[in-house]
């Protein structure tokens, strides 16, 4: 009877092994992202979520961006997202790196929008076209997409820059 218990003591540790190792697979680390995390998040980064209150409603859409300093920078063209933005700037902006459902980067920032023009507009403008033509020719992101042509040229088309105030990060491995 020594040994059959010896047996049974040793299955039940296997099974706590393989449950344990299951389990841990099935709950990540997560932890906070540093700061240099984060704004390396977001100048690899193009693609995120904007959100903004549009009435008495929370919106959220996808929107292309592009991140410098301080600042997050987004031109879009006159219609209901950019009417709301006027009427409240305080915006969100969400940003994810997704490799599987437990392995994750997130970046959440949050800041003031404005309206630029003038010598400010042109600057952000050129800065979007150049930011987005590196990223086209490193990945091939925006073949299919406006942002390959000058978005200055087209009636509507609005730069806004959204001053940062604070953003924060999580990851999960």
């Amino acid at each position: 009877m020594g040994i059959l218990m010896e047996i049974a003591v040793y299955l039940c540790f296997l099974i706590h092994v393989l449950l344990f190792e299951q389990f841990a697979t099935l709950s990540p680390m997560t932890g906070q992202l540093t700061k240099e995390e984060i704004a390396n998040l977001l100048e690899a980064s193009a693609f995120g979520h904007l959100g903004y209150v549009d009435g008495k409603e929370a919106t959220v859409l996808p929107i292309n961006f592009a991140y410098k300093g301080n600042a997050i920078f987004i031109h879009t063209y006159e219609g209901k997202k950019l009417d709301a933005i006027r009427e409240n700037p305080f915006v969100c902006l969400q940003v994810e790196k997704i490799h599987s459902p437990t392995s994750w980067k997130s970046v959440l920032v949050h800041g003031k929008a404005r309206e630029l023009s003038g010598k400010e507009e042109s600057e952000a403008a050129q800065f979007v076209l150049e930011r987005f033509k590196g990223l086209e020719a490193k990945h091939g992101l925006f073949a299919s997409i406006r942002w390959g042509q000058d978005p200055s040229e087209k009636k509507g088309v609005v730069y806004l820059e959204i001053k940062i105030e604070h953003m924060s990060g999580r990851y999960a491995e």
